[in-house]
C-alpha cells in the first residue's frame, strides 16, 4: 500500500510538474504573441506616421506650386491689363491725332477757301471797275 502510495504520489508530482510546464508555455506562448502585437502595432504606427509626414510634405509641395502658379497668373494678368491700357492709349492718342489733324486740314482748307473767295472778290471788285 505504501508503494502504491508512492507511485501516486510520484505520478501526482509528474502530472503536476506536466500541469505547470504546460501553463508556462501557454503564458510564455502568450508573452510572445502580446510581444509580437505590440511591434505589429508599433511597426503599423511607424508606417501611418511615416505615411502622414510623405502626405504633409506633398500637401506642403503642392501648396507651393499652387502659390507659385498664381503668383505667376497674377503677373500675367497684370501685364495683359497693362498691354490693354497701353493699346487703348495708343489708339486714344491716334484718334486724338486724327482728330487735330482732320482740324487743321479743315481750318487750312477754311483760310483756302477764305483767301480764294476774297481773291474772288477782289477780282470781281476791280473787273467791275
Amino acid at each position: 500500500m505504501e508503494k502504491l502510495r508512492e507511485e501516486y504520489s510520484i505520478k501526482q508530482a509528474k502530472t503536476e510538474a506536466r500541469r505547470r510546464r504546460f501553463e508556462e508555455d501557454m503564458e510564455l506562448n502568450r508573452r510572445e504573441t502580446e510581444k509580437r502585437a505590440q511591434q505589429k502595432a508599433e511597426e503599423l504606427r511607424r508606417i501611418a506616421e511615416w505615411n502622414a509626414q510623405k502626405e504633409e510634405e506633398r500637401r506642403r509641395e503642392y501648396e507651393k506650386k499652387e502659390a507659385e502658379h498664381q503668383k505667376r497668373k497674377a503677373f500675367l494678368d497684370r501685364q495683359a491689363e497693362l498691354d490693354r491700357e497701353y493699346r487703348l492709349r495708343e489708339q486714344q492718342e491716334l484718334e486724338r491725332k486724327r482728330i487735330q489733324t482732320r482740324e487743321t486740314n479743315d481750318k487750312i482748307l477754311h483760310e483756302r477757301v477764305s483767301r480764294y473767295m476774297s481773291q474772288m472778290s477782289e477780282r470781281e471788285a476791280s473787273v467791275q471797275r
